[in-house]
């Protein structure tokens, strides 16, 4: 379980990462042990494992457009990118993001982060706490 306490959010993204979309907004780094931690990774060959993540923002001036919650990682395969939850327009001052989801991955995830995909302008949001967490639960059950 990670955690983050009011950080602010960056602008560039770690080093060696592909760039992304100039209306992505970078929120944080997620560590590839969190993924390893996963009872089905495996270092070589396709492997799926069901994550729980929740994301807390703080908007200040409420959310001016829709919000996306983007996972990209980098496995062996190269780069992949999952789409998690999404905020609607509204006055909210705080906004969590979360989800249960099904994440494929080849190989192992070399790296990973967290971003915001908006339609318009970089909103203005700070990244309060985050929790990426490996579930026990089967795949079979994912539908």
């Amino acid at each position: 379980m990670i955690a983050t306490q009011h950080q602010p959010l960056q602008k560039r993204e770690p080093q060696g990462t592909e760039p992304s979309s100039a209306k992505d907004l970078y929120l944080v780094e997620v560590p590839p042990p969190i993924f390893l931690g996963h009872p089905a990774s495996q270092r070589r060959g396709v492997w799926r494992g069901v994550f729980d993540i929740a994301v807390w923002l703080r908007t200040p001036t409420g959310v001016q457009e829709p919000l996306q919650l983007i996972l990209k990682y980098w496995d062996d395969s190269g780069v992949q990118q999952l789409a998690l939850d999404r905020c609607h327009i509204g006055g909210h001052r705080t906004v969590l993001l979360n989800a249960s989801f099904l994440l494929r991955v080849t190989g192992q995830v070399r790296r990973a982060g967290l971003y915001i995909k908006s339609i318009g302008r970089r909103p203005a949001v700070y990244l309060e706490e985050w929790h990426l967490i490996p579930q026990d639960r089967s795949v079979r059950r994912m539908k």
